[in-house]
C-alpha cells in the first residue's frame, strides 16, 4: 500500500506523542514500502535517513532497495531481535502466509517499550490487495492478548478520499517480552482469502507471469 499522507501524519503522531527524535529512534521497516505523500516517490529507506534516524532496516524478499532479503514466514536472523525501537507493517504482513510469524516477527524485533505502528488493510476493501484483511476488533485483541499498551485511538480513514481504500491504523507498546502462542493468535479474528497470488514475492511471480505472456524469460 504504500506511505501515504494518511499514514504519515498517523506515525508523525506518535512520535510526537513519544517525545523522541528521529536522531534517535532505530527504524525495522516490514516491506520495501514508498512514500506516496510527495513527489518524485522515493523509497521510505532514502526518506527516512534524510530525517537523520540512528539506524534503518527494511526487510522484503524482493531485496531492492537495500532491503534485507528475509522470508518474514519463518523467524528472523538472531542480530534482529531486540533491536528496534520503531517497528512499522504499513501494508506488508497481509502479504505473508504464515500470520502467526509474521507477527510474532514483528514483535521479537522490537525492543521492550518499543512502539510497533500498523496499516492493516480492513475486510472489505483493497479488493485483491493481499491474502488477509483486518479490523479494529482484530487490532484491540492483538493489543489484549500481547499485553500491548495501545497508544492514542486504533484509527480508520479513508485514504485519499478514495472509497473502498480504508486503513485501520494502530500503534502498541511492547510491554512483555515472549509473544504469545500460536494457539492464541489464531483465536484472534482476521479474514483468510486463501488468495496465494498475493503471498510471498508476488512482485516477482507477477513478472514471471508477464514475461511468459510475452515469450520473454523470466
Amino acid at each position: 500500500m504504500g506511505i501515504g499522507i494518511e499514514v504519515h501524519q498517523f506515525e508523525n503522531k506518535i512520535i510526537e506523542s513519544l517525545g523522541i527524535a528521529w536522531v534517535h529512534i532505530k527504524v525495522c521497516e516490514l516491506g520495501n514500502q514508498k512514500i506516496k505523500f510527495r513527489y518524485p516517490r522515493i523509497p521510505a529507506k532514502k526518506y527516512y535517513k534524510k530525517l537523520g534516524v540512528q539506524e534503518h532496516v527494511s526487510i522484503d524478499l524482493n531485496g531492492k532497495n537495500g532491503a534485507l532479503q528475509i522470508d518474514l514466514d519463518f523467524p528472523v536472523p538472531g542480530d534482529l531481535l531486540n533491536r528496534f525501537n520503531i517497528v512499522t507493517n504499513y501494508g506488508t504482513l497481509e502479504h505473508v502466509n504464515n500470520q502467526y510469524q509474521a507477527f510474532k516477527n514483528m514483535h521479537d524485533v522490537c525492543e521492550i517499550e518499543g512502539i510497533m505502528i500498523h496499516s492493516f488493510p480492513p475486510a472489505g476493501h483493497w479488493e485483491g490487495h493481499g491474502r488477509y484483511y483486518y479490523s479494529e476488533k482484530f487490532a484491540e485483541q492483538l493489543a489484549q492478548s500481547c499485553g500491548y499498551e495501545i497508544i492514542g485511538e486504533i484509527t480508520r480513514v479513508a485514504r485519499g478520499g478514495e472509497k473502498g481504500h480504508d486503513l485501520i491504523m494502530a500503534a502498541f507498546k511492547k510491554t512483555t517480552t515472549d509473544f504469545i502462542d500460536q494457539q492464541t493468535f489464531l483465536k484472534l479474528e482476521y479474514e483468510d482469502t486463501k488468495d496465494l497470488t498475493t503471498t510471498g514475492n508476488y512482485t516477482q511471480r507477477k513478472r514471471n507471469i508477464l514475461n511468459r505472456l510475452f515469450n520473454k524469460n523470466p
